[in-house]
């Protein structure tokens, strides 16, 4: 059975500690997005860890943690979202269960949820437009989608079809994230 766990200041680094080594360098590199031969950092405990102002939450199963759920206030007056799962734990629905109850904490209650994601991680991508306040795509720059929710708003269906970018006489194309076409509103 999988719990829980608020971990603070000792005990989590030492849970996210045990997490990091049950996960691939492909997947670490991914939630930091590093390139792929970069060495990870050395302080890579805790920056997975997050800030002392922000909260990591923990999934275990027994004494084993299996996923990572950062938030953090962020300069603009929401949270930051970060979100680790142990490799052989993804895609059972492990990390939206995690990422409901770490913002269902009434002290990010009715804030915005700001994620950064890689474009190439499908998955994350998906579970931020299943969570119910649903996700906007509001900027993107080179390896990375910035993310909106806004739990006071309904989520709002995101067509699955993007339209083919356009380029401007003398301009290379260039490929446009379908997020990037849903940004007004």
């Amino acid at each position: 059975m999988v719990d829980m766990v608020v971990a603070p200041g000792c005990t989590g680094h030492a849970l996210v500690a045990r997490l990091v080594f049950r996960c691939t360098p492909a997947a670490l590199r991914s939630r930091l997005f590093l390139a792929q031969g970069r060495r990870l950092p050395a302080d890579l405990v805790t920056l997975l860890t997050g800030p002392p102002d922000g909260v990591a939450y923990l999934a275990v199963d027994g004494h084993r943690p299996v996923a990572l759920v950062n938030v953090a206030p962020d300069p603009d007056g929401g949270v930051e979202v970060g979100l680790l799962v142990a490799d052989g734990w993804r895609r059972r629905g492990l990390g939206r269960w995690l990422m409901l109850r770490a913002l269902a904490d009434p002290r990010w209650a009715g804030l915005p949820v700001h994620a950064t994601v890689d474009p190439d991680n499908i998955p994350v991508r998906r579970l931020l437009h299943t969570l119910p306040a649903g996700a906007r795509l509001v900027d993107f720059g080179p390896g990375e989608y910035h993310y909106r929710l806004d739990p006071a708003q309904p989520a709002v269906p995101q067509p699955a079809v993007a339209q083919p970018a356009v380029a401007q006489p003398g301009e290379p194309r260039t490929a446009v994230p379908a997020e990037a076409l849903r940004t007004a509103g």
